[in-house]
């Protein structure tokens, strides 16, 4: 099923596999505090993760990639205490875009939880690449991942949204 498609890029879901999170093994929070009119996943449907297939087409350059996705239905920073700064997992991407009390409902940035208040300190959560959306939360990251990434390089504004300043921009990290 395609679930993107715009002028430039194609996403599609090749297969899914529901799955659950085993609340015996992660402490699994929603926190008031960060998250606002959030629901357990689990009170609607009988599954609060997944793992899924996708594909991703170039439509200007023609290339077509493929690779597995673990798609979590966790508050981020959570997820983020539990499951992603453990150490068990490669995170190539973090994608910090709609932060903030719009569409994702977050009531505190990721990318202040993991960089400015030093919750990184584990040394096992080490994103190649960060996407951050051309708010705050750039600035926010670029100046708490200097102690991370001392070759911090922003190679490219990625998805557009021709929003002016709003844009989203790729950043490739290189730990210290």
């Amino acid at each position: 099923m395609t679930v993107f498609k715009d002028k430039r890029t194609e996403i599609t879901i090749l297969s899914l596999q529901p799955l659950r999170i085993d609340r015996g093994k992660v402490t699994y929070l929603i926190n008031p505090d960060f998250v606002h009119f959030a629901d357990d996943p689990l009170l609607n449907h009988d599954h609060d993760a997944a793992l899924m297939e996708v594909e991703v087409k170039s439509l200007n350059l023609g290339t077509t990639d493929r690779f597995p996705l673990l798609y979590l239905a966790m508050e981020n920073l959570n997820c983020f205490d539990e499951v992603m700064s453990t150490g068990r997992f490669s995170v190539d991407y973090l994608c910090a875009t709609r932060e903030g009390l719009a569409m994702g409902a977050c009531g505190k940035s990721i990318l202040s939880h993991v960089y400015t208040e030093g919750r990184n300190l584990t040394h096992r959560f080490y994103p190649r690449f960060v996407i951050t959306w051309g708010d705050y939360t750039d600035s926010l990251f670029r100046n708490g991942a200097k102690r991370y990434y001392p070759e911090l390089r922003r190679v490219a504004d990625y998805i557009p949204e021709n929003l002016g300043a709003h844009d989203h921009h790729l950043y490739e990290c290189y730990p210290g």
